[in-house]
């Protein structure tokens, strides 16, 4: 009797322990996965600003060189996403002979 008492004692303090062990776990995946998103919000909020920025160039450049019909491809720049294509049709906008020449680098 006494050892059947000792024995469900020692089962409830395993249990006990077993539980605080998956509280514990679950409380760590949870920061983990909130960290992450934070980090994921801030990389996802740094490549869109950069994306913006270099959008606004591309604007101004537009504006600058070719005037209102270089403003007239904006909302075709506006869909572009890619970093690297922004980045190419920006620096195009000084070495292009013409804006056909230009709107050939946005179609591709």
């Amino acid at each position: 009797m006494v050892e059947e008492s000792l024995s469900q004692e020692k089962g409830g303090l395993v249990m006990t322990i077993a539980e605080m062990m998956r509280k514990e776990g679950f409380e760590q995946g949870v920061q983990q996965g909130i960290q992450q998103g934070i980090q994921q919000g801030i990389q996802q909020g740094i490549q869109q600003g950069i994306q913006q920025s270099i959008r606004e160039t591309i604007e101004f450049g537009l504006s600058f060189r070719f005037g209102d019909e270089g403003l007239a491809i904006m909302p075709l720049i506006r869909h572009i996403q890619d970093y690297e294509r922004l980045r190419v049709i920006r620096d195009a906008i000084k070495t292009v002979k013409d804006l056909s020449d230009l709107k050939d680098i946005i179609g591709n």
